[in-house]
């Protein structure tokens, strides 16, 4: 879909300004933090999949923050790589990466028992809720047409 420009009280198009096109540190910084966020993701397949972990001494639910904390990292990462390199974040945009998300949540939860682990909907709610956060940050904190200008 293309994006719009915005337009000049008299109809033009305003053509975007340097300072709205990022430059080449910024794009360079985004795309590490893309091989972060896509890293963080592989990591985070693979303990999920990983086979009964021993068990360590916790307080009861911790394992629900731990949940929260992983998919508000990987929703915070994504979210750092849209404005990196300068993508426009609409609500739609929100929308879509948070059903992403969940639905990757729900997958990585009822692939667990293939490998002895319990599927759990509270852990996937878990998930839900810290991506959920870290987008709305996301959304609150993006730049906009005259931050870029």
């Amino acid at each position: 879909m293309r994006r719009r420009r915005p337009s000049r009280a008299n109809g033009t198009p305003r053509l975007p300004d340097d300072s709205s096109q990022p430059d080449a540190d910024q794009i360079r910084r985004a795309r590490r933090v893309r091989v972060v966020w896509i890293a963080w993701w592989i990591v985070l397949f693979v303990l999920t999949h990983w086979p009964k972990p021993p068990q360590v001494p916790t307080f009861r639910q911790s394992d629900k923050f731990v949940h929260f904390g992983a998919y508000f990292a990987l929703a915070m990462l994504g979210g750092r790589v849209w404005i990196g390199l300068g993508r426009h974040i609409s609500g739609r945009s929100i929308l879509t990466w948070w059903a992403i998300y969940a639905a990757y949540a729900a997958f990585d939860e009822l692939t667990q028992p293939i490998v002895g682990r319990a599927c759990d909907f509270y852990d996937w709610l878990a998930d839900v809720i810290g991506a959920t956060v870290a987008l709305i940050i996301v959304w609150a904190y993006r730049p906009t047409a005259n931050e870029s200008a």
